[in-house]
C-alpha cells in the first residue's frame, strides 16, 4: 500500500467513523434533529397574579435578608421570589413577620422547555421554611406540585424559607416563591 493509498484510506475510515459516531440526521445540520412542536402547556397557577403583586408589595419592605445561589433572590415578573439554589449553595429568603397574623405561600417550579421536561430530576428542589428557630418544616417541591400553604405566625418575628437542590440536579430549578393574602394581627 502506497502512502496516497493509506491516506486516502484512513481519510475514509475517519469520515465513516465521525458519520456513524453523530448520526445521520447530526450529520446534515440542516435537518432538525426534533420536529418543530410548540412548547408544552404551562400549569395554570393557583394564584392570582393581583394576589401575588399584592403578596411582594406587602413584603418587599420586610425582607430581612437573602442569600444568593444561582442567581439573584428578586422578584420575576409573575410576583414570585426566584430562588433557584446551585449544588453548593442554598438560596435563602428571610421575612419579619412581626405583627403579622398569617402569610400564604404558594411554592413552586416555574414552566420547564422540552429539553428539561426530558430529565426527570430537573425541576426539583428541597424547600423548608421556619418561624423564627423553630424545626424547619421540609418537603420536596417538584413540576408538578401546586400547594398553597398558610403560615400562622403567632408571636414570631422571622420566616426563613431556604430551597436546597435536594436530589443532585440543580437543572431547571426555576423555584419561585409566591406570597398572598399577607394578614395583621386584629389586635394591633
Amino acid at each position: 500500500m502506497t502512502t496516497k493509498d493509506f491516506t486516502n484510506a484512513a481519510l475514509a475510515l475517519f469520515m465513516a467513523c465521525t458519520v456513524s459516531a453523530c448520526g445521520s440526521d447530526q450529520a446534515n445540520s440542516s435537518a432538525p434533529t426534533e420536529p418543530d412542536l410548540p412548547p408544552p402547556p404551562t400549569k395554570p397557577d393557583n394564584v392570582s397574579p393581583q394576589d401575588l403583586s399584592a403578596g411582594i408589595e406587602a413584603m418587599k419592605t420586610r425582607v430581612l435578608r437573602t442569600v444568593d445561589a444561582y442567581n439573584k433572590v428578586e422578584p420575576t415578573p409573575t410576583f414570585r421570589y426566584f430562588l433557584h439554589p446551585t449544588i453548593e449553595k442554598d438560596a435563602v429568603i428571610e421575612f419579619d413577620v412581626s405583627g403579622l397574623s398569617s402569610v400564604t405561600l404558594s411554592p413552586r417550579i416555574g414552566p420547564l422547555d422540552r429539553s428539561c421536561m426530558k430529565d426527570p430530576k430537573a425541576g426539583n428542589v428541597k424547600m423548608s421554611y421556619a418561624l423564627d428557630d423553630a424545626t424547619p418544616t421540609r418537603f420536596t417541591v417538584d413540576r408538578d406540585y401546586d400547594q398553597l400553604l398558610v403560615v400562622k405566625v403567632g408571636e414570631s418575628k422571622r420566616l426563613t424559607v431556604v430551597v436546597n437542590q435536594g436530589n443532585g440536579v440543580v437543572t431547571c430549578d426555576w423555584f419561585g416563591l409566591g406570597l398572598s393574602h399577607v394578614a395583621g394581627n386584629a389586635t394591633e
